[in-house]
């Protein structure tokens, strides 16, 4: 039989059953949506690309 858990007594490391955050629950500032960009750009192009997000998001501010 399990034995009666003592704080603090180094046992116990798996949590309690049905403890931790529930399903959907959200915790915490709501982030924009992103989308993740992988493409190869030279230099010169991620340079223009990044002034142009800064515009970009300076107007939406």
């Amino acid at each position: 039989m399990a034995e009666e858990y003592i704080k603090g007594s180094g046992k116990g490391r798996g949590g309690w059953r049905g403890g931790g955050r529930k399903k959907g629950v959200k915790i915490g500032k709501i982030k924009p949506e992103t989308v993740v960009f992988y493409k190869r750009v030279t230099p010169e192009e991620k340079e223009k690309l990044e002034q142009y997000l800064n515009q970009l998001r300076s107007q939406t501010e």
